[in-house]
């Protein structure tokens, strides 16, 4: 995976939950303590770290998941 980004360099990298965070950045991350814009040039220039869609649909409260779903909408925000 590293090889193939390496060639196309994107400029922003979306990691959809801590199993991508890991893998890319190499090091354990959890969504919920360490959200937010990482640098990893070789990478991308940006990559943002945000929520998993479908752990989206796994939160039972709906004040909690109005509120993941709001910080998930941001983080694409700040992607776009």
């Amino acid at each position: 995976m590293l090889a193939e980004l390496s060639r196309i360099t994107p400029e922003i990298l979306i990691l959809l939950g801590a199993t991508a965070g890991r893998s890319l950045l190499g090091r354990p991350i959890s969504v919920t303590t360490d959200p937010g814009i990482y640098t990893a040039p070789e990478i991308a220039s940006r990559m943002i770290l945000t929520s998993h869609p479908f752990n989206l649909l796994r939160i039972l409260g709906d004040s909690e998941k109005q509120a993941a779903y709001a910080c998930f909408l941001n983080d694409l925000k700040r992607a776009a």
